[in-house]
């Protein structure tokens, strides 16, 4: 059974420490102004039900409750309390889920003091935002979405620059058809049920896989999710030490 704990990881070598600061800069701890924030996990404890405070906006729904205490500043002067349903029979699935993504054994919730997760904001309280599911799709999908765009990236810039003839083949017709209107979607939809496993993101992979192969809108669409939407995915989970390895973004 894991007990609290206030001593803090121990610190890595300087150039460890580089990489560290690279990810903090980039997935920084604090709120981010739209009712999420992420916080650190300094100590993880299993505590009876009762411990659970009555304002706690979630039912726990066990006889005992996995508590984590976070910092949500890197100076440690800005910390909360949050709970998690912890069964007599071991992790939950949402647990499971969340141990996964930070590559820690779900069955000793401790290692994952450290963690850096991300959480929102239910009825002025945080709570950990967990996976919803186990990611279904692959983390190369995004090359194959940025492939399928490819020949009508080609065909804008050849026209642009007078040399539009050089695609005016079937073969390259058949390519952009295939890319388009095959490899496209495919792709965005594979990239999308894995953001949904990892990330902050919500969106219907059906939907976004339709409308970036749906002309003429893709050469809108397909853009957007690739370098707006699947960038602003926050990450559910990062490790102090580790930049970006959990993540479901490039």
């Amino acid at each position: 059974m894991p007990e609290e704990e206030s001593d803090q990881p121990p610190e890595g070598d300087s150039s460890h420490a580089e990489d560290s600061t690279d990810s903090r800069r980039r997935f920084p701890l604090g709120e981010f102004g739209d009712g999420r924030a992420r916080g650190e996990i300094q100590t993880v404890a299993i505590v009876p039900k009762n411990s659970v405070p009555s304002t706690f906006p979630q039912d726990i729904g066990t006889l005992e409750a996995l508590k984590l205490n976070l910092t949500l500043s890197e100076t440690d002067d800005d910390t909360l309390t949050t709970y998690l349903p912890w069964p007599a029979t071991g992790p939950t699935e949402e647990f499971r889920k969340l141990a996964t993504l930070a590559g820690v054994d779900p069955e000793q919730p401790e290692t994952l003091v450290g963690a850096r997760i991300l959480l929102v904001r239910e009825k002025d309280q945080y709570i950990p935002m967990l996976p919803e599911r186990h990611s279904r799709g692959t983390e190369v999908a995004v090359y194959g979405a940025w492939a399928g765009l490819t020949p009508s990236i080609s065909i804008a810039l050849l026209s642009f620059f007078g040399l539009g003839t050089l695609v005016e083949s079937f073969f390259f017709f058949v390519l952009w058809g295939v890319g388009t209107f095959l490899v496209l979607p495919v792709s965005v939809y594979l990239d999308a049920w894995q953001l949904r496993g990892r990330t902050s993101f919500t969106g219907n992979p059906i939907f976004w896989a339709v409308i970036c192969a749906f002309p003429p809108f893709y050469v809108v669409t397909a853009p957007y999710y690739l370098l707006f939407v699947r960038q602003n995915a926050l990450p559910l989970v990062t490790m102090r030490d580790d930049t970006e390895s959990k993540s479901g973004t490039d």
